[in-house]
């Protein structure tokens, strides 16, 4: 072996150890500490690294990346959903930093890619008994998958997908009872804004735009454009706040876990922010907030709706409402009540 095949080599280890060290060092960032207050992690845990061959999703137009689950997580609808990009990488889908496409119009676009991983992701939900989150990427028209996971989902979402394999002979009726927290129960309670103040702001012409809906629930606060006033306005002032921006990243975290909602301009429904609080997305022409605009001096309140239209009320938080669970399915009542019961509410 010639030395410069040794040296190649001991690059090749050093650059690996510095990425391996990187990410058991990210386990002691601050949005990873914020994120495990949230949802009470040990801080003892720790994290793992996978170490693996590359594939890239930017080879042109017949390769693509995205992320796709294999029911519907905000109804438990048993119909693939996700989102991808041809010719881009993974970060651009869940970073939120350009608009995606439906994983319906990868159907179209690449008919063998689709029908290979539609067959794969019921394979998938079918060995782990299991809803599946799964990242992808096609590289020159052949189909990588990256990773699965459990999904993250809705109550609503949970319940239906628990009773449907119930009913399909996948779990027990057990094991569907526990699969429902309590805190998901608490989630399918979000407020809900009054249908008759609804009706009113829209006709009195208080409708800025309409986008995407990335989670249920409705919310109300003063527009802040950065994470840390976000923050700083929640904590300090206790103020409901709206956090508006281009688009979510990693570093915002604080900032979306204060927020009551969050708006982007850019991104889609497995981006960041889609896991935070009640999102929309709306396109860059009918965004009504410039980019340039500066929180410190903006004063005003928006609303976020599961309709995903935004509202704007010219005076004061729009008042919200205790949803109330109604069910088109008895096994989603007898479930509630079930899972209730089983974590000894």
């Amino acid at each position: 072996m010639t030395p410069r095949y040794v040296v190649a080599f001991s690059v090749r280890v050093n650059c690996e150890d510095r990425s391996i060290n990187a990410v058991f060092n990210s386990w002691f960032g601050d949005r990873a500490v914020t994120y495990r207050r949230l949802y009470d992690i040990p801080d003892e845990w720790g994290t793992a690294v996978n170490v693996q061959s590359m594939v890239f999703g930017n080879m042109g137009n017949d390769s693509a990346t995205g992320v796709a689950m294999t029911r519907n997580s905000s109804t438990g609808e048993k119909k693939i959903e996700g989102d991808y990009l041809t010719n881009a990488q993974g970060e651009d889908v869940v970073a939120g930093i350009r608009l995606t496409k439906d994983i319906s119009q990868l159907k179209a676009e690449m008919p063998e890619v689709y029908d290979e991983f539609e067959q794969v992701a019921h394979k998938l939900e079918n060995h782990f008994n299991e809803m599946q989150d799964i990242e992808f990427t096609v590289e020159k028209g052949k189909l990588w998958l990256l990773q699965t996971r459990d999904g993250k989902r809705t109550a609503q979402a949970s319940v239906r997908i628990a009773v449907e394999m119930v009913e399909a002979a996948m779990i027990t009726k057990e094991e569907a009872v526990l699969r429902v927290t309590p805190d998901q129960v608490d989630f399918f309670l979000h407020p809900q804004f009054d249908l008759k103040e609804k009706t009113s702001a829209i006709t009195a012409g208080n409708l800025l735009a309409g986008g995407l809906n990335v989670s249920p629930g409705s919310a109300s606060g003063v527009v802040a454009f950065d994470a840390d006033l976000a923050e700083a306005w929640t904590k300090e002032d206790s103020r409901e706040v709206i956090m508006v921006r281009p688009e979510t990243k990693p570093d915002d975290v604080h900032g979306m876990l204060a927020a009551k909602g969050i708006l982007t301009s850019r991104g889609g429904r497995t981006s960041h922010a889609g896991s935070g609080c009640r999102v929309a997305t709306i396109d860059n022409a009918t965004c009504p907030f410039g980019e340039g605009h500066r929180a410190a001096s903006v004063r005003f309140y928006v609303g976020l709706q599961p309709d995903t239209r935004v509202l704007r009320f010219r005076a004061g938080r729009h008042p919200t409402i205790r949803a109330r669970p109604r069910s088109s399915r008895p096994d989603q009542g007898r479930s509630t009540r079930a899972t209730s019961a089983a974590h000894g509410a």
